[in-house]
């Protein structure tokens, strides 16, 4: 049997705060009525910080800084998908060292560059290297964007550590040239 089963006819509904029992011993009264009652005057309780447990001993207190991560995920994010345009584009149009070399030595009066087949060993090497480094940085990043760290930092040192690989690639070549070789012979007065 439901309340609306068991009312008598004629009676309605009672609206909220009517099914209320009259409070009998103070019961709804607020903290200051109920000193007022009892002839006290109200004294609210002291606030103190709350206290919070020590870490375990031997145990060092971890502290991350709070970053923006709408920001921080925004920028990694740019920055991966720029490394990875420029992982692809190096397997579309491989770099082309012979044409940059030939470029430095014009402009520095060194000769002519000659081209061996160690500048195709080279740039397969690079572009492998390119792929390991992205995946490196790419999990790296991916990792410390869930922990809510910050991670745009990765992907930059990952494009440094390419720019590098390419440095030395370019050294390798220039190093066996015979026109570099004479150049430099001639330079340091030997």
């Amino acid at each position: 049997m439901t309340d609306d089963q068991a009312r008598p006819q004629g009676q309605s509904r009672p609206q909220y705060g009517e099914m209320r029992p009259k409070p009998a011993y103070g019961e709804y009264a607020t903290p200051e009525q109920q000193a007022a009652a009892m002839g006290k005057v109200y004294a609210p309780p002291p606030t103190t910080p709350p206290v919070v447990a020590p870490p375990p001993t031997g145990q060092p207190v971890l502290v991350r800084p709070q970053t923006d991560t709408r920001w921080n995920v925004l920028i990694s994010t740019v920055l991966l998908a720029w490394g990875l345009f420029n992982v692809i584009s190096g397997f579309v149009r491989p770099l082309d060292f012979s044409a940059l070399i030939q470029a430095g030595y014009t402009q520095q009066g060194i000769g002519k560059f000659t081209a061996t087949p160690l500048e195709s060993k080279l740039d397969v090497v690079l572009n492998i290297t390119n792929v390991v480094i992205f995946i490196v940085v790419l999990l790296l990043t991916y990792r410390r964007l869930r922990s809510g760290r910050p991670a745009a930092f990765i992907p930059l040192l990952g494009g440094v550590l390419a720019v590098l690989a390419i440095v030395v690639c370019f050294v390798i070549l220039v190093q066996h040239d015979p026109a570099f070789i004479a150049y430099a012979t001639t330079r340091s007065g030997g």
